[in-house]
């Protein structure tokens, strides 16, 4: 028995209740049964370490982490101190005239996380269909109509790039970027639900003044398996826990990259996380998480 293991039956006990509460979809696509059953008996304690330590999130959940971003933004709309009219009349006038949109990776696609975002700005906060938009779109109207502010929506932040890709990104027959315009835009929000503290330490700093990330979350060091102490290891287990991870993923033939492809062992930039929403798993992630590689039964299913 290792020193502070934690409890395999209460793991699985967990596990089955956040299953049959909902929390938790079933097994066809979350299965952490089937994944503990990859590893050999003397792994087995840090395997339970791990699916401890690995976090999902229901969509329900998600529409009130979604939910939290946008009230968030009160704090930067209205100033402390400001009477409750006032501040009703602040909030009101920006909600009324923000326009939404997302990200997009080097080559757009429809399957950017943001297109999801979007319909939930819809449907769980009632903003128009005409304020949503491409990134595109809404740098064309904040140019040309009166428009609150930009806010570019998203679940999760891995490296940043995606966004600093975006805000530089050149459009219409100007050629001009967010990054361009940035002094003449009104102020433009990035809410993800969750940034990891690489992101915002590195590539985020490189926003212009006027375009400000403001993440629900921070996720820092101690969300990666790959640290210790962290959610998954205790700091028993400083040296075992991510030396398990790699030796498991050597068994697997995992790409080895230094984290510079999306399907590294360490998950992309190395990160090492475990954190899985109803919609997807970042690429963020260690792969041994959802790899159906070698015959591997992961834990969370990719469609």
């Amino acid at each position: 028995m290792l020193a502070h293991s934690v409890n395999r039956a209460f793991v699985r006990e967990k596990s089955s209740f956040f299953t049959e509460s909902h929390v938790w979809p079933l097994q066809t696509r979350l299965d952490p049964d089937g994944w503990l059953r990859n590893f050999q008996p003397d792994e087995e304690e840090l395997a339970v370490h791990l699916l401890n330590g690995f976090c999902y999130f229901s969509d329900r959940l998600v529409d009130e982490l979604f939910a939290a971003s946008f009230l968030r933004l009160s704090r930067h709309v209205v100033l402390p101190g400001t009477p409750a009219v006032a501040a009703k009349a602040a909030w009101a006038k920006f909600f009324d005239e923000l326009v939404v949109t997302y990200p997009t990776g080097e080559t757009p696609s429809d399957a950017d996380s943001g297109h999801l975002f979007v319909r939930r700005a819809r449907d769980l906060l009632g903003i128009p269909e005409e304020r949503i938009m491409s990134p595109e779109r809404a740098l064309e109207i904040a140019t040309t109509a009166s428009v609150s502010a930009i806010v570019f929506v998203d679940d999760f932040v891995g490296s940043g790039n995606q966004f600093l890709t975006t805000i530089q990104r050149k459009y219409g027959t100007a050629s001009q970027s967010f990054a361009d315009l940035a002094s003449s835009l009104p102020t433009c929000f990035y809410i993800p639900l969750f940034c990891t503290s690489l992101a915002v330490n590195n590539a985020l700093t490189f926003l212009p003044k006027n375009i400000s990330c403001v993440p629900l979350h921070v996720l820092g060091d101690e969300y990666s398996a790959l640290n210790a102490p962290s959610v998954f290891w205790p700091a028993a287990l400083a040296s075992d826990g991510p030396a398990f991870v790699k030796r498991v993923s050597e068994r697997l033939c995992l790409d080895d990259t230094n984290g510079a492809s999306t399907t590294d062992w360490q998950g992309f930039a190395r990160l090492g996380l475990g954190i899985a929403f109803e919609h997807q798993i970042p690429d963020a992630c260690l792969p041994i998480f959802y790899t159906t590689q070698s015959g591997w039964r992961p834990l969370w299913r990719r469609d």
